[in-house]
């Protein structure tokens, strides 16, 4: 009798340490979590951010041949000097007369440096309609160290030179220089060309730039496309570093 009992509080013990052990072993990856958390809380809080703004921005609805399009364009600034902006994503949505949503377009941009502005361009969907109205929206919930590498101010590209030409007024290109001026190889240059009329954009068009490496500068010939019409247009460029 005497073992038997001396048995059953073996064995109660043995399952009251391996209940233990198995709680134990349960809080291992809620303290993974909370360190990921507590990394997470060690870099930029979006909640204490400005998110990114409109500077301006304009459209204009293309039809070629039956086929219609939404030509958009803009700038977008970032307000914050103690941060940049990583993926931030402009939403541009058509709507009907009755305000109801024709189509819904996203656009991710280059990243954004400090107190910065870039341009962008690009064309969507309007379900072959034409939309009574066009609104532009952006946001960004990646921020990120304002030394960030990976930023590259627009100040450091440098565009100069440039010109315009067409032929029979229809098609038109666009030559110039570029140059980058920072430290550090840039890849993946867009440039951006802005049309306005009045002041106003109405339209705009985005093209790639070869890899430019640090203090490099070179030429560029670009476009050859029908454009709006237009009084000025503006060339900017931004980019990410080079891997």
């Amino acid at each position: 009798m005497l073992k038997k009992m001396f048995f059953f509080s073996f064995i109660a013990v043995f399952f009251g340490l391996s209940i233990t052990g198995c709680q134990k072993s349960t809080s291992t990856p809620r303290f993974s979590r909370g360190n990921s958390i507590s990394k997470k809380s060690d870099g930029i809080s979006g909640s204490e951010k400005e998110k990114p703004k409109i500077v301006e921005s304009g459209y204009r609805i293309v039809d070629s041949y039956g086929s219609k399009t939404i030509e958009y364009a803009g700038t977008i600034e970032n307000p914050n000097k103690d941060c940049g902006l990583r993926f931030p994503k402009v939403t541009i949505i058509a709507k009907n007369k009755d305000g109801s949503i024709l189509s819904s377009n996203e656009h991710i941009l280059d990243p954004i440096a400090p107190l910065d502005k870039i341009s962008f361009a690009d064309t969507g969907d309007c379900k072959e309609k034409t939309p009574a109205s066009v609104e532009f929206k952006v946001d960004c919930k990646t921020f990120t160290s304002p030394n960030d590498k990976d930023i590259v101010p627009t100040n450091q590209i440098k565009i100069s030179n440039i010109s315009e030409t067409s032929e029979n007024g229809n098609e038109y290109s666009y030559t110039g220089e570029i140059e980058n001026k920072s430290d550090s190889d840039l890849r993946n240059i867009t440039l951006i060309i802005l049309f306005k009329k009045d002041n106003k954009i109405v339209g705009g068009k985005a093209s790639e730039i070869d890899d430019l490496e640090a203090g490099e500068k070179t030429t560029f010939d670009t476009l050859k496309e029908d454009v709006p019409k237009h009084d000025e247009y503006q060339i900017s460029a931004s980019s990410w570093l080079k891997d």
